[in-house]
């Protein structure tokens, strides 16, 4: 199984965030050969913001990129040309139906690239991906011909499914 995270979710994981390491751990005795992937507009997020003149900004997006590069777990994916293309357009209707506000470009294309690359599962903590109307959403990847991912936080993961 394919999992997607979200940039703030491999924000948390290199502050060490207690909740995302523990939902790591739930998914992988839970479910076999379990894969963590980094969709492109993630990586692209983290490099933009490790370039910011904030300092911990900067210093909290290389520290990422450094746990994405070091941690075997966590793969950064690249999808095939045709595959991004089915991801750009997915992520326009996303927004042309209202599914996700117009302005939210990198969630949609997030949500588009994990769907596209068969993520059965999307970690994030941002409200406009987990608080969208996740029936119209399902509708709408299945008549584009991509499976919609459940959208959780580590934490719900880990509460929902620790044993």
């Amino acid at each position: 199984m394919f999992v997607a995270v979200d940039t703030n979710v491999v924000l948390l994981l290199a502050a060490e965030d207690d909740d995302t390491p523990d939902a790591w751990d739930t998914v992988n005795r839970r479910i076999k050969s379990v894969r963590f992937l980094v969709p492109p507009t993630v990586l692209l997020e983290l490099v933009f913001k490790s370039r910011q003149e904030d300092d911990r900004i900067q210093q909290n997006a290389c520290k990422a990129l450094a746990k994405v590069r070091a941690q075997r777990q966590l793969e950064p994916s690249i999808p095939s040309d045709l595959q991004q293309g089915i991801a750009q357009r997915v992520a326009e209707r996303l927004r042309e139906r209202g599914i996700l506000p117009w302005e939210e470009r990198h969630d949609a294309l997030l949500l588009a690239e994990a769907a596209v690359l068969n993520c059965g599962l999307l970690l994030t903590h941002d409200s406009h991906l987990r608080d969208l109307d996740f029936l119209r959403m399902s509708i709408l990847l299945r008549e584009l011909d991509v499976t919609p991912p459940v959208i959780a936080t580590p934490a719900e993961v880990a509460r929902k499914f620790y044993d």
